[in-house]
């Protein structure tokens, strides 16, 4: 991939920099900068990142879904990019998708020029736009995978984006443990790109245990943008979808932490719904996954053999719906209720002390997961 030949400016001490890149000419595809201040002036020395990349149906790139977007992220601190990729005669998959992983490459590359944190680079993108941030959160390469996605009235499913463009893959498809979190959100009644899109991609995201909110409204137009008076007739649109973009701004603060002046904190929300689609055991995997898993059994069978004899005390002190369940049903009682909480909650009703979960984490840890 070859990235282009502009060279970014240093950011320390320097206010508002706003900066177009040329990333193929002959394409006419140009990634915007805006880019706030950091260093000592700042006390911030780096800033999340967001690429918003507006809709038009893989024909045009709409304006009221760039800039207007980009400038609210801007205010909760981000530095914001806006993405306009090949369109109309340029638009031929994977051209798009090319675009997106240039302008990530870009982006990263020069991180520590433009004070940007590289692993906290989220897209955004509405309706075509959303098509392709759904494919850059699914099937860009791992060095431009983004850390999170916001998907706005996004056209996901083949049947949705294939009438823009015939060789645009299916998104939902594609979803799978390796995707980035995402917030997904529309309405019910948009006519142009079905609430199936929607719903399809949340029980994707949910069968692979991918952490994600979604918001489906109750009525309002397609291509409502920042839903502002500016870009949109609030009129025809649900009160709650007005606040869209502070429901989307605290989640990536849940996902990413929230910058403050001191640096961002740490995020409240895992890329995963469990430590089970993690890369790695851990105590944080569900009791049910580890007791299954026949990679850990030999690890986990002394626990185990020692869970046969006193589940019910363990059960009591869990809590009285436990013990009732696990002293009527037995084992299986347990498992209904004891099987999704972690191995560490587990652990932290037994009278094992910390000593035995730190040599447990450290076993599992030294399993290959594959």
């Amino acid at each position: 991939m070859n990235l282009p030949n502009q060279q970014p400016q240093s950011l320390a001490n320097s206010p508002l920099q706003s900066t177009v890149i040329t990333l193929n000419e002959d394409r006419n595809v140009i990634l915007s900068a805006y880019l706030q201040g950091v260093g000592d002036r700042f006390r911030i020395d780096a800033r999340p990142a967001v690429i918003v990349i507006p809709g038009g149906g893989y024909q045009y790139c709409a304006e009221h879904e760039a800039e207007p977007v980009a400038l609210a992220f801007m205010r909760a601190g981000y530095h914001a990019f806006v993405l306009r990729y090949s369109v109309a005669e340029h638009a031929g998959w994977p051209n798009q998708l090319d675009d997106y992983e240039q302008a990530m490459s870009f982006i990263r590359a020069h991180a520590d020029d433009w004070g940007i944190i590289p692993d906290r680079v989220a897209v955004c993108g509405f309706s075509a736009g959303g098509h392709l941030a759904g494919a850059a959160a699914t099937m860009s390469s791992p060095a431009t995978r983004p850390n999170a996605a916001i998907l706005g009235y996004p056209a996901l499913l083949g049947s949705s984006i294939q009438g823009c463009d015939p060789a645009a893959p299916d998104v939902v498809d594609a979803v799978d443990v390796t995707t980035c979190p995402c917030f997904v959100f529309g309405t019910r009644d948009d006519a142009l790109v079905s609430v199936s899109n929607l719903i399809c991609m949340n029980e994707a995201l949910a069968d692979n245990g991918i952490s994600f909110e979604s918001h489906i409204y109750a009525f309002g137009p397609h291509g409502f943008g920042a839903a502002t008076p500016s870009v949109t007739d609030v009129s025809k649109l649900s009160g709650r979808a007005l606040r869209w973009l502070d429901d989307a701004l605290d989640w990536l603060g849940e996902i990413f932490g929230t910058l403050t002046l001191n640096g961002m904190t740490q995020p409240r929300c895992l890329p995963h719904v469990s430590a089970d689609y993690e890369s790695s055991f851990s105590l944080d995997c569900t009791f049910g996954y580890l007791r299954t898993n026949e990679q850990v059994a030999a690890v986990m069978r002394p626990f185990l053999d020692w869970f046969d004899e006193h589940y019910l005390e363990v059960a009591a002190s869990i809590g009285p719906a436990m013990l009732h369940l696990a002293t009527t049903q037995g084992k299986p009682g347990f498992y209904a209720i004891g099987d999704a909480r972690t191995m560490r909650e587990i652990l932290d009703n037994t009278p094992f002390d910390d000593g035995y979960a730190v040599d447990l984490a450290a076993a599992l840890a030294a399993i290959d997961k594959r």
